[in-house]
């Protein structure tokens, strides 16, 4: 027994004389149960002792101001006659940044683990303080006052838990890295900003009503013309090919061949008994109105389906019920061939075009912010889109898996938004719709003068000639590889819109500051009074396959 007391007094000697950092926790601590844990903890008050070995007050000292206000790593924990004793760090280890043992009584501990090293987004309230270690106290502390980053994005890549209290690491958006409480963030964030404009809606929708506004909205419907300024004849076609066209029902003669027509050439029947020379020992031919001049046709070259008005009058309403008293869907000139889908002594029924003047009630319904404010998917029509959504390049490769040429193209919509002030969720939606998600000609790289040029928004690509001219436009402005096309190509995008002022979906559509200080309709997007509406549904879909989003609405008041 005596040579035991003997051998522990003479480790503890030693354990004095040795640096603390280099001596081996078994040898330090050879009396006590020595456990692994994982705690953050902070020192009760200035008087409490840290020791430099658990059961010797050989070597200690007292916290003082400079251990306390502070939070430390809790990696190891030993019992000695019964207490408690914390293994303070200043990093998350038990062998670097050491300063010694604590007894737990002076200390409060929290558990502390990680959740996970994802990538995530959030937007900070603009409360709270943010540290340079989780569940920081004052001395940790990088930003005391959150308020001048209220709505900046906060970039994570380390979640971790403090009690029960969760712990965001990541980087503001100047840079700095730090924790902050997962209370002082949300996932998503809206903020608005009202725009007001010295005019009524009343005074705006009577503006809109002079600008022919559009919609598809009764393109089933049916629509009538009155059978007083409309001529009826049967319809026919040409059934064969290098049929002939003659100004007289005679074989006999090449003289009489007015032009030659191909299968399927319409014509207007004016009178079906002609009798004339023998085809295939049928004598039937057909006196027909074709580019305006009678002509004749054998019988058996022919098919005859339908009805065709013909406009006499030189202006007609289709409206939108068998009364002059009813909506106007537009008007025909004189010459006009319509469908007719059902004759009638005073209507007939007609075939009309997809798009058909809107009626004054749903142009004022579209026009009037009110109706679309509060609406979860329609308030993205007021979304700035010369604002970033905030997402992250992972977030937006997820949504492009599958894409074409666009997969994994995120970060390049990031820093074309970035660069050219808009909004990236926009440009790939954008991007998308072009390049029919990913897979055209002019997106997956077209070869002019030699070189491989891509076109990720259709840029300078005219109807018609469309691959030819968006790849002499990509070559002439250097798009040699997809994330150039997509980064200088949105210069384009913004440029007559959104850095206009016509900064929202609603504003592209509607855009009241010309109504405002034009008094009319004036560089519109387009004519569809929904269009803003649609484009606002398509937003919401791509915004809700984020996981976080920043939403910056822009509304229109009228006065």
């Amino acid at each position: 027994m005596k040579n035991r007391i003997i051998f522990l007094l003479v480790c503890f000697l030693l354990a004095a004389c040795l640096p603390f950092k280099a001596l081996p926790t078994s040898s330090v601590l050879a009396a006590a149960n020595v456990t692994a844990t994982s705690k953050l903890g902070r020192i009760l008050e200035p008087s409490a002792v840290i020791y430099k070995t658990v059961g010797s007050s050989s070597g200690s000292f007292q916290a003082g101001t400079q251990y306390t206000d502070k939070v430390f790593y809790i990696k190891k924990q030993a019992i000695f006659n019964g207490q408690t004793y914390y293994l303070i760090s200043t990093v998350a280890s038990d062998t670097q940044g050491v300063v010694g043992w604590v007894n737990a009584k002076d200390m409060w501990a929290q558990n502390h683990v990680a959740v996970d090293h994802k990538e995530k987004l959030f937007y900070l309230k603009g409360t709270g303080w943010a540290y340079t270690n989780p569940w920081g106290a004052g001395k940790d502390a990088v930003y005391k006052d959150l308020t001048p980053f209220k709505s900046q994005t906060f970039r994570v890549n380390l979640t971790e838990q403090v009690g029960s209290a969760i712990w965001y690491r990541g980087y503001l958006e100047n840079g700095k890295k730090v924790w902050i409480q997962a209370y002082n963030v949300v996932s998503s964030l809206d903020t608005s900003k009202y725009t007001y404009y010295d005019l009524t809606l009343d005074e705006a929708h009577t503006i809109q009503m002079k600008a022919n506004p559009q919609t598809d909205k009764y393109s089933r419907e049916p629509a009538y013309v009155s059978s007083s300024y409309i001529k009826v004849y049967t319809r026919g076609f040409i059934q064969g090919s290098g049929v002939n066209l003659r100004t007289t029902p005679d074989l006999k003669t090449d003289e009489n061949i007015y032009e030659q027509v191909g299968y399927g050439t319409a014509f207007l029947l004016l009178d079906s008994n002609v009798i004339g020379d023998p085809f295939q020992g049928n004598t039937k031919w057909y006196k027909i109105l074709y580019k305006n001049k009678e002509l004749y046709v054998h019988s058996s070259l022919v098919r005859l389906d339908g009805k065709v008005g013909v406009v006499t009058a030189d202006v007609l309403n289709v409206r939108a019920n068998k009364s002059t008293n009813s909506h106007i869907y537009g008007k025909l000139y004189k010459g006009a061939e319509v469908t007719i889908l059902e004759e009638g002594s005073d209507w007939h029924k007609i075939q009309y075009s997809y798009w058909r003047n809107a009626t004054s009630e749903d142009v004022r319904n579209y026009l009037n912010p009110t109706h679309f404010v509060n609406d979860p998917v329609q308030k993205f029509q007021f979304l700035d889109l010369s604002k970033p959504s905030g997402a992250t390049a992972d977030i937006l490769n997820r949504f492009l898996k599958g894409k074409g040429i666009l997969e994994n193209q995120g970060q390049a919509f990031i820093e074309a938004a970035k660069k050219h002030g808009l909004n990236d969720v926009y440009l790939m939606s954008h991007a998308l719709l072009e390049t029919g998600n990913g897979t055209s000609e002019l997106a997956i790289g077209v070869q002019y003068n030699g070189k491989t040029v891509y076109n990720m928004y259709g840029i300078g690509a005219y109807d018609g000639n469309a691959v030819e001219s968006g790849a002499q436009f990509a070559y002439t402005h250097g798009w040699f590889d997809p994330e150039t096309a997509i980064v200088e190509g949105a210069a384009f995008i913004g440029n007559d819109y959104i850095k206009t002022g016509q900064n929202t979906l609603y504003k592209m559509r509607w855009n009241p500051a010309a109504m405002d200080k034009l008094g009319k309709a004036n560089h519109q997007y387009a004519t569809d009074i929904a269009w803003a509406a649609k484009q606002a549904k398509t937003m919401y879909e791509l915004y809700q396959q984020l996981e976080s989003t920043i939403l910056v609405l822009d509304i229109p008041v009228y006065k």
